[in-house]
């Protein structure tokens, strides 16, 4: 069986290779779907370099996550539905990407806020209805303002956006702030935090390359940005690195951290010549955050939905993992010569003769900070650790895309760009260093500290306890609630045999 499944994903590796070298040809289709008096509906489909690369990634690394999601969905009884709507949910992206008509680009759009609603809501738990009710509320207000723009395109007798010659067209306005909304940017970004409640490959599908990147790659298509739109973007910046700096939650730190790199990727559109450095950091983007998801789920599988960077042991773990999250994590920050490095170097660099290029360079910092907390944190705590088991789906899918992590970024600059203009600014080439060594050092005196002597003498019980659970398919009613309630009960006999001693 693991040959068949070993033969499908190579396969589709092959596939979205031929996809992305289906760049070099253009095609514009149109298709009739029906008509309706003097109004025909067309199907607008527009194949270009950039929807055939973009298209590339999101399959290659939606391919990695489903045979990801084998192992890690196995023990879950609906595992069934939970593919089909993660089927829908890359298909709608797809339809997002090659789409050139509003009517098409809702259907795709409607489709990513449905889907996602679906996998929010597949644990069935309070949490989990009031996460994925918030979401989908948030991203209806996008599918109102794209109807609306609908309807102010009427005036053109098309709904194809290559007639918005008029940059102040006020359905423009309302798709730049449907933007907003599925790109979780202030004012509409708490569904963002809400959405981990969803299983953790949802996650590295929603946050890489799947709903988070719909609303730039419009705004990317729509070849616009304001001045108002920057500083939205900037101040989502600041809160999100603000809050990974804060927060303790595990995937809340990488959820924070999609939403501080969304920001900088509208802040690259400011400038016009930034359109190609903006596409080159959302692809890199979209590997190393899918690649850090994954590291993450595979941790938090086996320290049995512990979340809590406080009390997960990451030195128990494989070395190749822990390659893995470090690669992943560094090609976040920026450091030389990973896939994040290259395209955040490009961004800046083309944004550093700006007014606001001080802003671009302090992103870094922030970066920094809350990556190297993250990291600090995981390899100082020895509180809690369950040994690792083997799992050949999740971890061959983790090697996989580590390497694209590693080479993307250098293979994209050489085959993909051309050096037009090199820039020779000394000064500013440092200061985007300064700050990423600033963000390394200032997080070194970092010290945490929760409780660890209470719990380091707990752990040990702790381990041997959760290794016979596991074995147990009682442990899995008792995690319904019951646990705490039996708990409680053992405590208080305790304590009454302790009084009558």
């Amino acid at each position: 069986m693991s040959k068949v499944y070993n033969l499908i994903l190579v396969l589709g590796l092959i596939f979205s290779f031929l996809l992305m070298f289906l760049g070099k040809v253009f095609l514009f289709l149109e298709i009739q779907m029906f008509s309706l008096n003097s109004f025909n509906w067309l199907w607008v489909i527009k194949i270009d370099a950039f929807s055939s690369i973009f298209s590339s990634v999101v399959l290659i690394i939606s391919l990695l996550i489903f045979f990801y999601s084998m192992e890690y969905m196995k023990m879950e009884k609906e595992i069934v539905p939970f593919f089909i709507y993660l089927w829908l949910f890359v298909i709608s992206m797809l339809v997002l990407i090659f789409s050139f008509n509003l009517s098409s680009i809702l259907l795709g759009w409607d489709g990513l806020g449905v889907t996602s609603f679906m996998l929010i809501l597949y644990y069935n738990s309070v949490k989990s209805v009031n996460s994925s009710l918030i979401t989908i509320l948030i991203n209806r207000m996008g599918d109102l303002m794209i109807i609306f723009s609908i309807i102010t395109c009427m005036i053109f007798i098309s709904w194809n956006s290559m007639f918005w010659y008029d940059k102040k067209f006020f359905g423009l306005i309302l798709l730049m702030a449907a933007s907003l909304t599925k790109s979780a940017q202030i004012p509409f970004s708490y569904w963002l935090p809400k959405a981990m409640a969803a299983p953790t490959p949802v996650s590295s599908l929603v946050h890489s390359s799947t709903l988070v990147t719909a609303g730039a790659y419009l705004m990317f298509r729509l070849n616009i940005m304001w001045t108002t739109i920057f500083l939205i973007s900037s101040l989502t910046l600041l809160v999100s690195s603000v809050m990974g700096v804060l927060s303790f939650d595990f995937k809340e730190i990488i959820a924070f951290s999609t939403m501080s790199h969304i920001s900088f990727m509208f802040m690259s559109l400011y400038n016009s010549n930034s359109f190609g450095p903006f596409f080159f950091h959302l692809n890199s983007h979209a590997l190393f955050k899918a690649l850090l998801f994954m590291c993450s789920g595979y941790l938090i599988f086996f320290n049995s939905g512990l979340q809590d960077i406080r009390k997960i042991d990451f030195m128990l773990f494989n070395y190749k993992l822990k390659l893995s999250f470090m690669i992943a994590s560094y090609s976040m920050m920026g450091l030389p010569f990973l896939s994040g490095f290259y395209s955040k170097e490009m961004v800046i660099e083309d944004n550093l003769y700006s007014k606001f290029n001080l802003i671009f360079s302090f992103s870094i910092l922030l970066t920094s900070l809350y990556t190297m907390r993250l990291i600090i944190y995981m390899h100082m705590n020895t509180a809690f650790g369950v040994i690792s088991l083997k799992s050949k789906f999740m971890i061959n899918s983790i090697y996989i895309l580590t390497w694209f992590s590693i080479l993307f970024g250098s293979l994209f600059q050489w085959l993909c760009l051309s050096l037009t203009f090199i820039y020779h600014c000394m000064y500013m080439k440092l200061v985007m260093f300064f700050y990423l060594i600033f963000g390394l050092f200032s997080m070194m005196n970092e010290k945490p500290n929760f409780m660890k002597l209470f719990y380091y003498n707990l752990s040990k019980v702790y381990k041997i306890f959760m290794e016979m659970m596991k074995k147990n398919n009682f442990f899995f009613v008792l995690e319904k609630g019951w646990l705490k309630f039996f708990v409680l009960v053992m405590l208080f006999t305790l304590k009454e045999e302790y009084k009558k001693q």
